[in-house]
Parts: C-alpha cells; sequence; structure tokens
C-alpha cells in the first residue's frame, strides 16, 4: 500500500503529500496512474503468406504519471499556490514513492498542471513524463573490491608472538587484502548502469576492467591521457566513469582540475549494465595493479512500484 509521495522541484525544494494526512500538506492526492510498468512496444514484420510474424525488437515506452490533487483546507488558493511552486511546468521534478516495502524514486518533467479553480471542489491534473521508465532505490550500493578483513582476537595478548620450536607464529590482527575479481548479486528487475571510482594510489598504467560473464570490457589509453593531462595516470589521480543510460561519462580529477577522458576509453569499450543474478568483474594493469582502490556503485532498478 502507498503510504506517501515526496515531491522534489528543480530548486531543491521539497512537499511531502501524505495519502492519510492531506492536512499536513494542504493537497490531497486522489487517483495516481502509471506507476506500474510501462507498456512495451514490439516491432514485427508480417511474413508474406503466412500466418506468423519476426521479431524485430521490443522497446519500452515512456512513463506518464497524473496525479489529481484536490486543494485542501481553509485556504484554497494558497494551497493552488503550492501545487505550482512544487509542480512548475517544463521543469524536471524528483518523486520518492514510499510504500509499506519499498522507497523508490522516479525523475521526470512537468507537462501539465491543469487547475479546475471555478469547480466545487477545486482541484488540478499534473501530468509527469519520464524519459527513464524505471523506478529507483534512493541509496546507492558501494561495492569495493579491495579492503581491511579484521581479525581481531579476545582477549587481547601482549605478546603476540607465538615461538614453538624453530617457528614463530604471529597473531593477525588484519589483513589488508586487494580482490581483483568480484562478484556482485544483482535483485533488480531491470538492468542498470554502474559508477566506476578509480582512485591511485601510485603509477598505473594499462588498466582493463572486464565484465566477465558478457566478455565486455572498458580501458584506458595511457597515450590520451597524456596528452591532456601532461602525464600517465598517477598518485592521487581519481577517475570516474559512469555507464548509467543518460549519464554516461568518463573523468579523471587530477589537483583539483576536472578532465573529460571519454575519448581515453578504448574503441572496444562496453558500456557495462547489471543483470539479475551474479554479475563477475576483474581488472587488470600493466603497472600499479595493487594501486588502486575500485569501487561500483549502482542503484537497484525496478519495473513498477
Amino acid at each position: 500500500m502507498i503510504e506517501s509521495f515526496t515531491i522534489t522541484n528543480h530548486l531543491g525544494e521539497s512537499l511531502e503529500l501524505i495519502l492519510a494526512d492531506p492536512d499536513s500538506s494542504g493537497l490531497a492526492i486522489t487517483s495516481v496512474t502509471g506507476l506500474g510498468q510501462v507498456t512495451a512496444k514490439a516491432n514485427l514484420t508480417k511474413l508474406a503468406g503466412s500466418d506468423y510474424s519476426v521479431e524485430n525488437s521490443a522497446v519500452l515506452g515512456d512513463r506518464n504519471i497524473v496525479f489529481k490533487i484536490k486543494y485542501w483546507g481553509t485556504d484554497i488558493e494558497e494551497s493552488r499556490h503550492k501545487c505550482d511552486r512544487i509542480f512548475p511546468t517544463k521543469k524536471k521534478v524528483t518523486i520518492v514513492a514510499k510504500t509499506d516495502h519499498r522507497e523508490l524514486m522516479a525523475t521526470g518533467i512537468v507537462e501539465k498542471n491543469e487547475p479546475d479553480i471555478f469547480s466545487e471542489k477545486s482541484s488540478c491534473q499534473v501530468s509527469i513524463l519520464c524519459a527513464d521508465p524505471f523506478w529507483y532505490t534512493l541509496d546507492e550500493t558501494n561495492v569495493p573490491f579491495g579492503g581491511i578483513e579484521p581479525l581481531f582476537e579476545f582477549p587481547f595478548h601482549a605478546d603476540i608472538s607465538v615461538d614453538e620450536g624453530e617457528e614463530t607464529h604471529m597473531i593477525e590482527v588484519g589483513n589488508i587484502r586487494t580482490v581483483k575479481e568480484k562478484f556482485i548479486y544483482y535483485t533488480g528487475e531491470a538492468e542498470t548502469g554502474i559508477t566506476l571510482n578509480i582512485h591511485a594510489i601510485g603509477s598505473v598504467r594499462n588498466f582493463v576492467i572486464y565484465n566477465v560473464d558478457l566478455r565486455q570490457q572498458i580501458s584506458i589509453n595511457d597515450s590520451i591521457i597524456r596528452t591532456l593531462t601532461g602525464g600517465y595516470i598517477q598518485d592521487g589521480d581519481d577517475i570516474i566513469i559512469s555507464t548509467i543510460k543518460t549519464q554516461k561519462y568518463a573523468r579523471l580529477i587530477r589537483g583539483g582540475v576536472e578532465y573529460n577522458i571519454i575519448n581515453a576509453l578504448g574503441k572496444t569499450r562496453d558500456w557495462f549494465e547489471l543483470s539479475g543474478g551474479d554479475n563477475l568483474f576483474s581488472y587488470s594493469a600493466s603497472e600499479g595493479e595493487y594501486d588502486m582502490i575500485i569501487n561500483i556503485k549502482y542503484r537497484v532498478s525496478y519495473k513498477g512500484l
């Protein structure tokens, strides 16, 4: 069951519309459409002299969320002005829908905010077009390729060395490990892109990251990096690569200066997407493969609320 919608406009102003408590916002939602799975568009070609067709492609259409809202409270005009501020036409808004089990968000452009001022019950209809038809979790999931494995033992020993004959055994209290392969188990209903963050703590050459299952790769051309920045990847560099649809980019940040390095990605680059179940990633470098801190971030994507 849906509990509330939180709308954030292009200025960062937010308003929570609680379905069971319209007094808190001055706006009462009477109905909402466009929350479920978007209709797919299939491209079929009819075979001559046959009762069958050939499937060429299938794509999802745009999401159109329509709110029917009643102005609530003693000051109807103030409620209408509030609705106009939070739903400005031609501007982008973010919708956060909270249900009993999920809290998901979608982003779209306000197509229409049409009030019915002279009716007995003043109300309006707001139409929002979403170019991205999916719903996403609010928080990103962060998957590190390496980290510190805690191995503390209690009670703590003052003397951490133990002699047994000629051998000396040390009690490990921590182990820094670098992982070059990582499984990501994705639970979403639709494929989603990732944001790859690489922080160099030394010199790195010929870096390549792979989606092992799909035999895809993204590589970084050292020569182009050197031409753009005057040097190869070095200590302190941050590289951010996004494969998210409509937000694909590659940037390098060095000394507070940001460079667009999308041309430095290999010609055979693939824009990785997570699919349901296990996704195996690995990386390699001819130099400095242990001088990087690598993280993958993503949001879980759903086809409907």
